[in-house]
């Protein structure tokens, strides 16, 4: 079994090499290095995921979001790919997309329903894991808007506006080519 794990892993390698080297324009420069991420011991192995990472979507270093890992970046090539992003032309259909946005249903200007519909995917799980995170961290506008929700709604509820903001953020990013200033 850990054999067929290192060959696949040798696979991913070997794709994301033909897919750098087919670039018309390569990045040359490289990201920060990010000390307080932990890698996961099932990474990939031999290869940086910081520098992959940050190659593979054009110049933009996702990893300076607060909560967000190399296993949620991992998530993120997966399931939308470099280019998959563009197929939202707005964060709101992003967010539905992975059915982080409420579902406000009106009649009547009566508000009938306000809960997030059922059905996820990956990457909203891997999203969920980040807003987790950011829960657990004290200096972050994140943090803090993550703090101001729990304390009204719960932590659950939080998790779930939280881990939508991060999708907002993921989204405006990518659209935008820029890396989040500290």
């Amino acid at each position: 079994m850990l054999k067929l794990i290192e060959e696949c892993d040798a696979e991913i390698v070997k794709l994301l090499v033909v897919i750098f080297n087919s670039d018309v324009n390569p990045i040359d420069d490289m990201p920060s290095k990010k000390p307080d991420k932990r890698v996961n011991k099932n990474t990939i192995k031999g290869i940086d995921l910081n520098i992959t990472a940050y190659q593979y979507f054009g110049g933009v270093d996702l990893l300076t979001i607060p909560g967000v890992s190399f296993s949620a970046v991992l998530t993120f090539m997966s399931e939308i790919g470099r280019d998959g992003i563009k197929k939202f032309d707005t964060a709101k259909r992003f967010a539905s997309w992975l059915r982080l946005a409420p579902n406000k249903r009106i009649s009547g200007g009566k508000t009938l329903s306000r809960h997030i519909l059922k059905g996820s995917n990956r990457l909203k799980f891997a999203l969920r894991n980040a807003a987790n995170a950011v829960g657990n961290l004290k200096e972050s506008d994140l943090g803090r808007f993550f703090n101001r929700i729990a304390y009204r709604k719960g932590r659950h509820a939080a998790i779930m506006a939280t881990a939508r903001k991060i999708a907002v953020i993921l989204w405006h990013m990518l659209r935008q080519e820029r890396t989040l200033q500290a």
